[in-house]
């Protein structure tokens, strides 16, 4: 795994082994202004890694607010989807079941993504084997 950014809150990887990116939220991520900054780098390592395959880890992830659920749904997924180009997009999220609210967070995004979701492959994995599973399995 490639390490492309770190901070308080997060890492991003590229693991060339399942040509995807992984975000992963570090405990206490709750700074929504710098969830928004975490994405951005996510989109712009998206680019530099030329793919479209995407891993985030939100175990360690707090709930998201109302504002950043709106970003990710009005902004983050659209920018994806341009740079896509008609390609297929997988992400998954690698969850914590115990944490019910992290699910509700995801959905209501994904609620309010509405026809946006065309082109999207939106996975969720509670175990991580499976996840790298899936991803060595759809290469």
């Amino acid at each position: 795994m490639k390490l492309y950014h770190q901070d308080s809150q997060a890492e991003i990887y590229y693991e060339s082994e399942l040509n995807a990116l992984l975000l992963k939220f570090l405990p206490e991520t709750d700074d929504d202004h710098h969830f928004v900054e975490i994405s951005e780098f996510f989109l712009n390592a998206m680019k530099e890694f030329n793919t479209t395959r995407l891993i985030v880890d939100a175990r360690d992830m707090g709930i998201l607010d109302y504002e950043s659920q709106l970003w990710l749904s009005k902004s983050f997924f659209k920018q994806i989807k341009s740079y896509a180009k008609g390609k297929k997009i997988i992400h998954a999220t690698l969850i914590d079941p115990e944490k019910l609210m992290s699910r509700v967070s995801i959905a209501n995004v994904k609620e309010r993504l509405g026809e946006e979701v065309e082109g999207f492959d939106f996975l969720e994995f509670t175990d991580e084997q499976e996840l790298r599973k899936y991803f060595l399995a759809s290469i």
